[in-house]
């Protein structure tokens, strides 16, 4: 059975054109994706994957929208914990940071911290 991956997503961008085509062809088109704010500068969205978050869907929205500023947060229900970010910088290189680090599991979690 798949894991969970729960995703927070912050999308900033200078153009609001480019941010409301961003939110109404691609942010809106993820199931069960819940908006959690939306203004004329800024996108915050929480979804769910299987097993992980999706990297070529990150690098493919970065290529396609090149003055957003993207971050997107993950927590796995085995522990493993993330977060990618990704702009273009002035000379419209792609520019993209990931880490990732095991953490505390849901398991882990209810057995350290949920004793009765």
């Amino acid at each position: 059975m798949p894991k969970e991956c729960s995703n927070y997503i912050t999308i900033t961008s200078e153009s609001e054109n480019e941010l409301n085509d961003l939110l109404q062809q691609d942010i809106k088109s993820i199931p069960n994706v819940e908006l959690q704010q939306i203004t004329k500068k800024g996108i915050r969205a929480f979804f769910i994957t299987s097993w992980g978050t999706d990297y070529e869907w990150l690098e493919t929205l970065l290529y396609k929208y090149s003055s957003c500023w993207i971050k997107n947060e993950w927590d796995i229900e085995d522990g493993r914990r993330g977060i990618w970010i990704g702009y273009h910088n002035k000379e419209h290189q792609k520019i993209i940071k990931c880490f990732e680090w095991d953490d505390i599991s849901l398991e882990a979690e209810e057995y350290f911290f949920c004793i009765k």
